[in-house]
């Protein structure tokens, strides 16, 4: 189930949640297939980093990457959270000269981001 999607001038921000079960103690397992995918099926992929952190029963982690486009180069976030035992996958893209205006606004988002239950 796709959450949203936002689009910025030279910036892209998808949410989705889907019905896959992800446990905590999988989440690393995940985005290392991740990795593995986007590495081999991306052009020009230039692995940045990738980062685990675990808040109670709440794994997310972060790929970052470099990839070419026709006319720039792009920054990527892959970040995959186990929410609820579920498989919650956000990404973001941006031109590769934006990324330091980017990054810390995606960041705050991560840090501060909140699943509430409708009522």
């Amino acid at each position: 189930m796709r959450l949203c999607v936002y689009y910025a001038q030279n910036a892209l921000i998808s949410v989705t949640l889907n019905e896959m079960d992800l446990s905590q103690s999988d989440v690393e397992r995940r985005i290392s297939a991740y990795h593995a995918t986007y590495s081999r099926l991306t052009p020009g992929f230039v692995f940045g980093e990738m980062k685990i952190k675990s808040v109670g029963a709440t794994n997310t982690a972060v790929l970052s990457f470099k990839s070419n486009a026709l006319e720039r180069d792009l920054y990527n976030l892959v970040i995959v959270s186990n929410l609820s035992d579920k498989e919650l996958v956000i990404t973001f893209h941006c031109d590769i000269r934006d990324s330091f205006f980017f990054t810390p606004i995606v960041a705050k988002m991560l840090n501060e981001m909140q699943v509430k239950n409708p009522s």
